[in-house]
C-alpha cells in the first residue's frame, strides 16, 4: 500500500513519463517532417532548375534555327528582286503606267516577309535579354560588385554568371552575325547592346 504522498509522487512521475515520452515522438515527427520537408523542397528546386535549362536550351536551338531561315529567305529575297528587275519591271518601263504600278505591287509582296522577319528578331533579342537576366539573377549577387571594406584587393575575375553570360552572348551572337546582312547587322546588334548595357546598370 501507499501513502498518500508516495501516491502523488508515483502518479506524477507516471505524468513525467507520458509527458516525456510524448515530446520525445512530437520532437521525432517535427524532425522528421522537416527532413521530409528539405528533401522535397531540394527536389522542387533541382526540377525547376532543370527544366530552366531545357528551356534555355530550347530557347537558343530557335534562336539559332531563326537566324538560319532569316538567311535563307534575304538570299531568296534578292534572287525575285533580281528577277524581277530584269525580267518584268525593265521590259514594262515602256508601258504607260505599268512600270510604276508593278514596282508598288512588288513592294507590298516584300513587305510581308520583311514584317514577318523584323518580329522575329524582336523575339530574338527578348530571348536574349531573358537568358542573360536569368543566368545573372540565378548566379550573380549586388555584392559582387562592390569593393571590400577591408582594404583588401578586389577579385577582378569573372564570377561564374558572368562567365556563362559571355559564353551564352559569344554564341548566339556569332549565328547572329553570320546570318544576317545589310542594315540588320549592325541594327540586330546595336538592340542587343543597348539593352545589355541598360540591363547590366540596372543589376
Amino acid at each position: 500500500m501507499y501513502t498518500a504522498s508516495e501516491g502523488r509522487a508515483n502518479h506524477g512521475d507516471k505524468l513525467f513519463r507520458f509527458f516525456s515520452k510524448n515530446n520525445s515522438e512530437l520532437e521525432r515527427a517535427l524532425r522528421e517532417r522537416f527532413v521530409l520537408g528539405t528533401s522535397v523542397s531540394t527536389r522542387v528546386t533541382a526540377a525547376a532548375a532543370s527544366a530552366a535549362e531545357a528551356a534555355a536550351a530550347a530557347g537558343e536551338s530557335s534562336f539559332k534555327s531563326f537566324m538560319v531561315a532569316v538567311q535563307r529567305c534575304a538570299s531568296s529575297v534578292a534572287i525575285v528582286q533580281q528577277y524581277f528587275a530584269n525580267n518584268i519591271s525593265r521590259p514594262l518601263l515602256p508601258v504607260d503606267g505599268a512600270h510604276a504600278a508593278s514596282l508598288d505591287e512588288m513592294a507590298k509582296a516584300m513587305s510581308n516577309p520583311e514584317n514577318a522577319a523584323y518580329k522575329g528578331l524582336q523575339q530574338c533579342v527578348d530571348t536574349v535579354m531573358a537568358e542573360v537576366e536569368r543566368l545573372l539573377s540565378a548566379g550573380q549577387k549586388a555584392t559582387d560588385y562592390r569593393s571590400p571594406d577591408d582594404g583588401i584587393v578586389p577579385d577582378h575575375r569573372p564570377t561564374n554568371a558572368c562567365t556563362r553570360v559571355v559564353a551564352y552572348l559569344s554564341r548566339v551572337l556569332d549565328s547572329a552575325y553570320t546570318a544576317l546582312e545589310g542594315q540588320n547587322k549592325p541594327a540586330f546588334l546595336t538592340e542587343v547592346g543597348n539593352r545589355l548595357h541598360k540591363f547590366l546598370l540596372n543589376h
